[in-house]
């Protein structure tokens, strides 16, 4: 697999936000059967992120169900309460905050009203679960730097939320559709011959998935999905031709784990083998199948 080098894209975010969040305690519940939390509200932020298990959450007089990989963020003076289903408790670790806000909201909000108080962590779950439980043991331990620690770890995971959930809640304007794709464009070039999904290409951007479907189509003529295998069959085609390579190595590189697979995929957009494709455009080129 050839080098590979990446920089950080420092683009214009979403939405800006000013402050550094301070915690003001960390909690946990673990698989009650009856637990539940009575209508209340707060004057800071709170966090929750359900692990296991599944409950009702009540916002403002509108239920929700909530479920395993849920991130649920409640702004201050918001009415809820929370019950663990009986059958199916919840496993849930919350945090707190204040000091922090996304700018044009009011003092600790990081939500907009219109905005769904769950978000799904989807992709992001297992980077997101361990932020939280690194965040519940540097409170449980309360050892050196555990206050330092615990700021910075809830400062990734606000941020985080607040990408997913923003990129989530918006649509494209044409000016910044334009140059989102431009830059996911050049990032399937440069990546082509890694695994590539529309969720990965999706959180590379910052944007909802099906946003992405759409406006890349519309933009480009077809899917992402449809350009990166483009990308892959051009270069199947070069180094079938200009290189010696086995068509075992070709797939691997870029990126099939089964040469059959590849070998079928490259049949299908080019109606012949690799192997058949390498010897009518190279005669005298020697193959071989592993």
């Amino acid at each position: 697999m050839p080098y590979k080098h990446f920089t950080t894209n420092d683009s214009k975010p979403i939405v800006n936000t000013t402050g550094t969040p301070n915690l003001i305690y960390t909690g946990v519940v673990v698989n009650e059967l009856l637990w539940f939390n009575i209508n209340h509200s707060h004057s800071f932020c709170e966090i929750m992120y359900i692990i296991n298990g599944s409950g009702r959450l009540m916002v403002d007089q509108t239920e929700y169900e909530i479920v395993s990989g849920d991130i649920i963020v409640i702004n201050p003076s918001v009415q809820h309460s929370e019950k663990s289903n009986q059958t199916d408790p919840l496993h849930m670790i919350f945090f707190a905050f204040d000091s922090f806000q996304v700018v044009g909201l009011s003092n600790n909000h990081i939500f907009r009203t219109d905005m769904n108080p769950i978000v799904k962590s989807s992709n992001q779950r297992t980077q997101i679960e361990k932020y939280f439980t690194d965040l519940l043991y540097e409170s449980e331990n309360n050892s050196w730097f555990s206050k330092s620690i615990s700021n910075s770890i809830i400062n990734i995971l606000i941020l985080k939320i607040c990408r997913m959930a923003y990129a989530n809640s918006i649509s494209f304007d044409s000016h910044k559709s334009s140059l989102q794709l431009k830059i996911l464009k050049e990032y399937i070039d440069n990546n082509y011959t890694f695994q590539l999904s529309l969720e990965s290409l999706a959180d590379t951007i910052y944007i909802n998935k099906y946003h992405l479907a759409h406006a890349f189509k519309k933009e480009m003529g077809q899917s992402p999905i449809q350009y990166v295998l483009e990308k892959r069959m051009q270069e199947a085609c070069r180094l079938l031709v200009e290189t010696e390579l086995s068509i075992k190595i070709i797939a691997s590189y870029l990126g099939y784990s089964e040469p059959s697979y590849f070998s079928q995929t490259f049949k299908h957009s080019f109606k012949e083998s690799p192997t058949e494709y390498r010897s009518s455009h190279l005669q005298g080129v020697g193959d071989t199948e592993d």
